[in-house]
């Protein structure tokens, strides 16, 4: 004969004389919550009181108090099945609009699928759900990251992370994930792009092996780079890829225009006096290696050499001169002052300046200038050439020095942005080209941390990036697969093997 508790009997007597007269949904769905406290509390049946809530929430549904008790329940019982539907119970009544809510049901539903049963696949959804409804959640990118790691996704992984770092190039925690995950894809080169931003320009003290690390693929000397560029990398890998074309190709245009007009009708021999002394006539222990500088970075860029001129009244070491051929003013004084680093970070950058596709940058550096020069070109391509004898000093430069075949040029580039409505942001393409010029340095200087000193000799102006834009676009494009092609076309990179 089965023997049953008197106190069982007791509250099954107590429910059916409570609930068998009450016709009220929510009045049942109350008294059947107060009874679950009293079987769990008194009789200790915790299966039973989950029983009775799940009866009180079926009545009424609105009773969260029903639901935090139920979690409580299940996790006492260990039935993580049933405490996981509960959950995605609570959710789907659950507003949308209620984030704070939401972001804490998915990521502890997630936790029970990471902690509890071990299923990763789920656990991996719910923390890519609450990322979406807290995207700078630290715990949740560390939980997902690791779950990605278990699961074998490595390669989703690192793009996640990259995403991650992207965001915020400067947060240590997400910099030190990637390092690791790049070490298990056993991708060197990457992992010691990570550990020089670690140890130098975020000032995170590294360990012994990390430091030897670091120090034992110093960047390398541009005499001993063994590689060069193919033409192609010059588009493909350097040029930033959202550098608007239209205003590239309107610079491509006018910017010899007005070369050619400033150059003016003064004799080869004039204008050859005014941009000073070539850098060789005066070549001494000081200038031969800023020469030897430049020619190895052109040859391993791929690129011709810039003419190099000196200039005693410069306020920076290096800057774009206006003339007929390539050519770049140096300031023997400044240069002193640089490292070897340095001067290979400015040489790869200037030759990237001096190209058709950045020299606007380089001449007309100031954001105001560049939209004046935009403009002008703009109206000259859309005004009929009998309305030229009005508009400003620079309309009237390049309408004077424009070639027939250069007007047409710049008229059906003109018309055909007009066409489809582009807007021409130059204060955006000023900022990119700058960053595409930075990127050409930091692969000669081989390290963030030399472009970062580099930089601080640099003139700023008014709408270029900020020092902490530079510098995080320049970190990500250091942790990129693009830069890390770039140093394996060069061999400079940390072998993968």
């Amino acid at each position: 004969m089965l023997a049953l508790d008197p106190q069982h009997i007791h509250v099954h007597d107590h429910t059916f004389h409570a609930l068998s007269h009450d016709n009220d949904p929510k009045r049942k769905a109350q008294k059947l919550f107060s009874l679950s406290e009293v079987v769990h509390d008194k009789v200790g049946d915790a299966r039973w009181a989950a029983d009775l809530l799940g009866e009180s929430l079926a009545l009424d549904p609105s009773r969260l108090d029903a639901f935090e008790r139920l979690f409580a329940l299940y996790t006492e019982l260990q039935d993580w099945d049933a405490l996981t539907h509960c959950y995605r119970e609570r959710l789907d009544r659950t507003s949308v609009d209620d984030i704070e809510v939401r972001y804490a049901l998915i990521h502890q539903l997630g936790v029970v699928y990471r902690e509890k049963l071990g299923d990763a696949p789920r656990a991996l959804e719910c923390f890519k759900a609450a990322l979406a409804l807290k995207p700078d959640s630290d715990e949740d990118r560390k939980l997902m990251c690791e779950l990605l790691v278990i699961v074998g996704e490595l390669d989703e992984a690192v793009d996640f992370t990259r995403n991650v770092m992207e965001r915020n190039p400067l947060a240590v925690e997400p910099m030190k994930e990637l390092y690791t995950l790049f070490l298990r894809k056993r991708h060197f080169d990457s992992a010691w792009c990570a550990i020089d931003v670690l140890g130098d320009t975020l000032a995170v003290k590294l360990t012994h092996e990390q430091e030897r690390f670091l120090v034992g693929y110093s960047p390398m000397a541009l005499e001993a780079v063994p590689g060069r560029l193919l033409p192609e990398a010059w588009d493909s890998h350097i040029l930033h890829p959202d550098l608007d074309p239209t205003i590239t190709s309107i610079l491509r245009i006018v910017v010899p225009v007005v070369v050619r007009a400033k150059m003016g009708s003064r004799g080869r021999r004039e204008r050859d006096d005014d941009l000073g002394g070539r850098l060789a006539e005066e070549q001494t222990d000081t200038t031969y290696p800023i020469l030897r500088t430049f020619l190895d970075a052109s040859e391993i860029l791929g690129l011709s050499p810039p003419d190099l001129r000196v200039n005693h009244g410069m306020s920076s070491p290096f800057s774009v001169a206006i003339a007929e051929n390539p050519t770049v003013h140096v300031s023997i004084e400044h240069v002193r002052e640089l490292s070897s680093g340095s001067r290979a970070y400015f040489a790869g950058k200037y030759i990237a300046l001096l190209q058709p596709e950045l020299l606007g940058r380089a001449l007309f550096p100031t954001v105001p200038a560049l939209k004046s020069l935009i403009s002008s070109a703009v109206r000259i391509a859309t005004s009929h050439s009998g309305i030229w004898n009005t508009g400003d000093d620079l309309d009237i430069c390049l309408r004077q020095a424009i070639l027939p075949d250069e007007f047409e040029a710049l008229r059906q580039i003109v018309k055909a942005a007009l066409a489809m409505g582009s807007l021409l942001d130059v204060g955006r393409w000023s900022k990119l080209a700058e960053m595409s010029a930075a990127r050409a340095g930091l692969l000669l200087a081989g390290s963030v941390d030399v472009a970062r000193r580099a930089n601080v000799y640099e003139p700023h102006y008014l709408g270029e990036p900020t020092s902490g834009e530079w510098l995080s676009d320049l970190i990500s494009f250091a942790l990129s697969d693009t830069y890390a092609e770039l140093r394996a076309a060069i061999g400079v990179n940390v072998p993968n093997g």
